[in-house]
């Protein structure tokens, strides 16, 4: 969630904005990041933006940050923003599957040059995604249906016209799944032609009516459609709406089978189970008979839920207080390691008949601008959350594993504030093992007897 302007410059160009005619920021990165940063960027510059992109650097930090599927992307977006142009730098060295997207790309720009020249039609264009399944997934108190999978933030759409044509750019920001969307226009007026401009494939088995009310397209992981509502005569193929109706069905019926790890498992009274978190995003619970610790994953897989029978709420439940079991920190800031994990769940199981998730995070190279080589790349970290009776004990492990050809140095350590209730009369209370309650201030806690070594 780092400011754009400050991702990895210090220099803010709007200061330059007195002295130049336009600006040519290097953004350097591709898909949702640089959408991002484009939009941010021509928010912000009150002069033409030239963005541009380094593909065919020859450093694996820059490389590795595009594909051909996401530069695409890029292109198309900077059209659609109303941007004049965009530079390849350093040069134009490419393979095969860069060079012929290349020239797709930039040829279905030029077939759309006119209405990209002409503001954004907002409010027109619909787009619903159809290949999601519900799944009704219970707080505890409640049930609440939500969508499988989630692209709420993975899909943009943009509309434009020429005078004469609509024209609309389509994305897919998601690099795991695969969007099937009805796309509409309820105030169309024109024939059934719908060709995409990037691969010149038609859309077949639609009428007038239909684009009125909603047809279907496929946009792929990474991928991106520029839509042609109306002739066209340089067609390479045809997509008839029929097999797009039977890829959905059959994507659905795996959705169906993927979503089966989201079911509840039981054994004797522990209990796994996915649940609505306080945050409102999916959670998972691991539960002993009524005790239990939820947590996300992707945040870190820092325990932000513990409940203790007869204690309660052992976790602050104030929405904004950054409390909870196992936040895990570097001694040493990795600009790869981001400061709350995004862990990637690997399996949910019983261990010992204890409920237990494990998930874990593979440290990339170093990616940043003038960067040095990343010391802990493929360093692979595997963490278990466990709880372990009734009681509400529990346990959460790291494991680190250097997948790497050179011996890796760093240090670690663990942060859990496990005892902080809120009050709304007195605020943020310590509890301590006895059942007493203290006002939250900076202490350290220890077990009688326990003997601490300073290095």
């Amino acid at each position: 969630n780092q400011d754009p302007i400050m991702a990895w410059s210090g220099i803010d160009p709007r200061s330059y904005s007195p002295y130049t005619d336009y600006f040519n920021n290097m953004l350097y990165c591709a898909g949702k990041p640089y959408a991002d940063m484009l939009e941010r960027s021509l928010k912000e510059l009150d002069k033409p933006l030239y963005p541009l992109i380094d593909p065919a650097e020859t450093e694996i930090r820059w490389f590795l940050r595009y594909t051909p599927d996401t530069v695409r992307q890029n292109i198309l977006i900077t059209a659609a923003k109303g941007c004049k142009g965009m530079s390849l730098y350093p040069a134009d060295f490419y393979d095969a599957s860069y060079l012929t997207m290349l020239c797709d790309a930039v040829n279905a720009v030029a077939e759309a040059e006119d209405a990209f020249e002409r503001p954004e039609i907002t409010g027109k264009l619909r787009m619903e995604v159809a290949n999601v399944i519900t799944l009704d997934i219970s707080d505890g108190d409640k049930t609440q249906s939500i969508s499988y999978p989630d692209m709420a933030n993975d899909l943009r759409t943009f509309l434009h016209h020429d005078g004469k044509n609509f024209y609309a750019t389509l994305f897919n920001y998601s690099p795991t799944s695969d969007a099937f969307c009805r796309l509409s226009l309820p105030d169309y007026q024109g024939d059934g032609t719908v060709v995409d401009l990037v691969s010149r494939v038609k859309y077949t088995g639609i009428t007038d009516d239909d684009i009125r009310k909603g047809f279907l397209v496929k946009l792929p992981t990474n991928g991106s459609l520029l839509l042609k509502f109306g002739p066209y005569e340089h067609l390479r193929g045809e997509l008839p709406q029929a097999n797009l109706q039977k890829a959905l069905a059959a994507f659905k019926q795996s959705l169906t089978e993927k979503s089966t790890f989201m079911k509840t498992q039981t054994k004797g009274n522990s209990s796994i189970q996915w649940v609505i978190g306080k945050s409102g995003k999916l959670a998972i619970q691991l539960k002993d008979c009524n005790s239990y610790i939820q947590f996300d994953p992707e945040n870190g897989g820092l325990i932000s839920d513990w409940r203790i029978p007869g204690i309660g709420q052992c976790v602050s439940i104030k929405p904004n207080e950054e409390y909870g079991l196992g936040e895990l920190f570097f001694h040493d800031p990795n600009p790869s390691i981001p400061h709350s994990i995004p862990f990637k769940l690997e399996s949910l199981h019983f261990n010992d008949a204890r409920p237990t998730a494990t998930m874990s995070y593979t440290v990339l190279p170093d990616l940043d601008a003038g960067g040095s080589g990343n010391p802990l790349e493929n360093l692979k970290i595997v963490r278990e959350n466990t709880i372990g009776d009734s009681l509400g004990s529990n346990t959460v492990k790291h494991t680190f594993i250097n997948q790497s050809q050179k011996p890796m140095t760093f240090g670690i350590r663990m942060r859990s504030i496990p005892i902080n209730r809120w009050k709304p009369e007195s605020g943020p209370q310590a509890l301590l093992a006895d059942g007493t309650e203290i006002p939250r201030g900076t202490r350290t806690y220890i077990k009688p007897n326990a003997h601490i070594e300073w290095p």
